[in-house]
């Protein structure tokens, strides 16, 4: 459906609005062309709703699926800008990128937020193993920096404020994941922790829950200039 038909239409009705400081006759007519349109192209609530999302792609690219510690940050940064996501792979070699979609302009937001906290994640990971898993069998060593990675996510993303959508924007959200047949994330099934791994888990996810209280996320957005949150370590 041409989003500038849907938009026409929701111009209409905001005129039709008797809150909207147009005359009787001017909603009147707003209202008519508004409903011609809609029966022109058969047009449906749930589009109309989900015209109202806007969506942005993260470019943080993976290889294979995100890992456990990867949604912690995204799950904790959905509830901190109101918005929902998906995966997807794109390109040849395959590459997965989140798409963040809710209202304008925190899908942005939410994108670029997630872009600085997975890359300090990824390179706080690779040092914790380069610096403190130097022995370890390769299999074992990459289950042990994940268990750091989660607990540094955790603590990082517990800085976080949540933001609850209204009911209209929800049910624009939920019109939007209609319109465009996303498929929610899945919680993926754990395999068995090896003894050697799990005896040490918690060491592991200590050091990282410590070394995740180094990061700041400032909340603070004002202008078009900055509207990006503020991410420090």
């Amino acid at each position: 459906m041409d989003k500038k038909i849907i938009q026409r239409v929701k111009a209409l009705m905001a005129m039709a609005d008797p809150k909207g400081g147009a005359s009787a006759n001017e909603q009147a007519v707003a209202m008519a062309k508004a409903q011609t349109l809609i029966e022109r192209h058969s047009l449906t609530q749930t589009q109309l709703d989900a015209a109202e999302v806007c969506e942005h792609t993260a470019e943080a690219k993976r290889r294979y699926q995100y890992p456990d510690w990867a949604w912690i940050l995204i799950h904790a940064i959905n509830n901190a800008f109101g918005t929902d996501c998906y995966t997807q792979g794109h390109g040849d070699p395959l590459k997965y990128q989140v798409h963040f979609y809710g209202h304008d302009p925190m899908p942005e937001l939410a994108g670029y937020c997630f872009e600085v906290l997975y890359r300090q994640a990824f390179k706080a990971r690779q040092a914790y193993a380069r610096t403190n898993l130097k022995r370890i069998v390769p299999h074992h060593k990459a289950m042990r920096a994940d268990i750091y990675a989660e607990g540094w996510a955790n603590t990082a993303v517990s800085k976080l404020h949540t933001l609850h959508p209204s009911r209209s924007q929800q049910r624009a959200m939920d019109a939007y994941k209609q319109e465009t047949g996303v498929n929610p994330y899945k919680e993926r099934q754990k395999a068995p922790t090896p003894w050697h791994v799990a005896k040490n888990q918690n060491q592991d996810r200590t050091q990282g829950y410590h070394d995740g209280q180094a990061v700041e996320i400032n909340h603070g957005i004002s202008g078009v200039e900055n509207r990006h949150p503020q991410l420090t370590q």
